[in-house]
């Protein structure tokens, strides 16, 4: 199978970028670069027809180990970190429209981190864990869009704290796959979040 690309483009390499399909578009934002620089356009591949472009409308700063999820025509980006600077601050980007827009947000942010795990559950972010610029997370956060507000998720369970692991939704809730207790330390345990009960157990 041979990618093209109508204007010669190809993405620069990277490596903690993240990305999201919408409409038979994957949308590729930020990570690392070899040449170090400071901002990162949107770039996307059609699935169809097997191209990459780039769409030329840049936030002003690179995000590093940030997540990425679509809510309706949204890109919705949250945290990350650049050099020596962690962020806590959320982005969405218009897909119809091709470009960053502001949105109001009420209510407390999470603290400043990355390598945290995301997921949308009926139109409202979840955020979980992740490192601040000392020690791992196990915080779970919610940001409903409907209200443009943020809630943090006082759930009960215990939970270890977890940066690099992986969400994925199942029925009224989503897992909590693996991930890191510390740098080289790493797990395989599986937690289960559940939505009407507010509980978040330890099911491996």
């Amino acid at each position: 199978m041979k990618i093209s690309t109508d204007t010669e483009f190809v993405p620069l390499l990277r490596s903690g970028h993240a990305g999201q399909v919408y409409q038979k578009k994957y949308y590729l934002f930020g990570g690392k670069f070899n040449d170090q620089r400071a901002y990162s356009p949107i770039e996307c591949f059609n699935t169809e027809s097997l191209t990459w472009n780039s769409l030329h409308d840049t936030l002003a700063e690179n995000k590093i180990e940030h997540t990425i999820d679509v809510v309706d025509k949204y890109l919705v980006v949250f945290g990350g970190y650049e050099g020596h600077r962690v962020y806590n601050d959320l982005k969405v980007f218009d897909l119809e429209r091709n470009s960053w827009i502001s949105i109001m947000q009420k209510g407390q942010a999470p603290s400043h981190r990355y390598a945290h795990s995301s997921i949308i559950y009926k139109q409202d972010l979840f955020i979980f864990g992740g490192m601040d610029k000392q020690k791992p997370l196990n915080d779970l956060w919610r940001f409903c869009f409907s209200e443009s507000s943020w809630y943090q998720v006082k759930y009960i369970g215990l939970v270890s704290p977890l940066f690099r692991s992986t969400l994925v939704e199942v029925q009224n809730g989503f897992l909590i796959l693996g991930g890191a207790k510390a740098y080289q330390q790493y797990t395989n345990s599986v937690y289960l979040y559940t939505h009407d009960k507010n509980t978040l157990i330890k099911i491996q």
